[in-house]
């Protein structure tokens, strides 16, 4: 039925690859983040406090990357970026930062960048949930809008006569 209302020019195109090109693109830098963490994670010589930090972060990226690419395939004809490639980055820094303070690393900054993600990412996660439904609903508040333009009385043909 939305269809319908839709003139052509605003119909959604059915993509035919598996993922959108800006999506994929953030994809592949997402997988070659997380090569680079598995390869630095192993090439180092760790201390047996940093193992948590570096193998853990390097595990909770490959999840993250995974869990962006799942998102994206399947929202790539409903909604556009809203915040799952933060989320994929932001997520295991903030790991990150809070194991190095738990450890008590000489990379440490402060507890407070560690809770500044912290408190960061439930409001990204909801934004990433709400994104679909919140994509509905303009796609309707369009639709709405452009036949109600439709309905309404046409213009005046001529609005400036030059009478004597």
């Amino acid at each position: 039925m939305l269809k319908q209302l839709l003139p052509p020019s605003r119909q959604r195109l059915p993509h035919y690859s598996f993922m959108r090109p800006g999506d994929f693109l953030g994809f592949l830098f997402l997988i070659a983040f997380t090569v680079y963490r598995f390869y630095s994670a192993w090439r180092l010589e760790l201390k047996p406090h940093q193992l948590l930090d570096w193998h853990g972060v390097a595990v909770l990226q490959l999840i993250m990357t995974i869990g962006y690419a799942w998102l994206r395939i399947r929202r790539r004809n409903i909604c556009g970026q809203s915040g799952e490639m933060l989320l994929a980055v932001f997520v295991p820094q903030g790991f990150s930062m809070a194991a190095r303070e738990m450890t008590h690393d000489q990379l440490s900054a402060d507890w407070t960048l560690a809770a500044m993600h912290l408190l960061l990412l439930p409001f990204i996660a909801y934004q990433v949930w709400r994104a679909p439904k919140d994509a509905r609903e303009l796609e309707e508040l369009l639709a709405n809008a452009e036949e109600e333009a439709r309905k309404g009385t046409p213009a005046p043909r001529f609005t400036h006569t030059n009478t004597p």
